[in-house]
């Protein structure tokens, strides 16, 4: 027999590494991302993660919900490797607390109708406004006659991105007319 060598090219395909994110990173909605931190495994020879560079990303958006992982801007010096990320694996946003305040000296005269009550709203997060954020309207206590009444919650619900995280009642008043009287409807 006799041997015949052809030259050649090998070629060296790059190894995987596995992206495993760490359970239970999350953020409120309205912060900053943090650092997403990962594990990762399939090093070759004595490769450690000093071979990468990078950060984790995320499939973007800011409203509540769960968010799968991406590569990001991770990357293998040398080109050595390539990277699959842990399909399981879920950022969190989660709703980001209002406190409701409602306004003191809310009141109407005996008789009339009820005004709309009134309240301030803490915790917005972006460019949100009220509308975004909450719905429904202010309740009272039942009653028509002269007194002061409970401010309560009523109907407000926030939407989605917030949860009510504090409630800060008033009292609403309803009053004599101008002159003293009770006028019976």
């Amino acid at each position: 027999y006799r041997l015949q060598f052809e030259l050649g090219n090998l070629t060296i395909t790059p190894a995987t590494l596995m992206i495993t994110p760490i359970v239970g990173q999350s953020k409120v909605y309205g912060q900053d991302d943090p650092v997403l931190n990962y594990t990762a495994t399939g090093f070759k020879f004595t490769d450690t993660t000093a071979v990468i560079s990078g950060l984790l990303g995320r499939v973007e958006g800011e409203n509540v919900r769960l968010y799968r992982y991406t590569v990001g801007s991770l990357a293998s010096l040398h080109n050595n490797y390539t990277f699959a990320v842990d399909a399981a694996s879920t950022f969190e946003i989660k709703q980001a607390p209002l406190v409701i305040v409602v306004h003191e000296n809310q009141r109407k005269i005996f008789g009339s109708a009820d005004p709309i009550l009134t309240y301030s709203l803490q915790g917005l997060q972006f460019n949100d406004r009220n509308v975004n954020a909450i719905s429904g309207n202010l309740g009272r206590v039942a009653g028509e006659a002269v007194g002061v009444y409970a401010i309560n919650q009523g109907t407000l619900a926030a939407r989605a991105n917030y949860f009510i995280d504090t409630f800060v009642p008033s009292t609403f008043e309803i009053l004599r007319d101008e002159v003293g009287n009770v006028t019976l409807p």
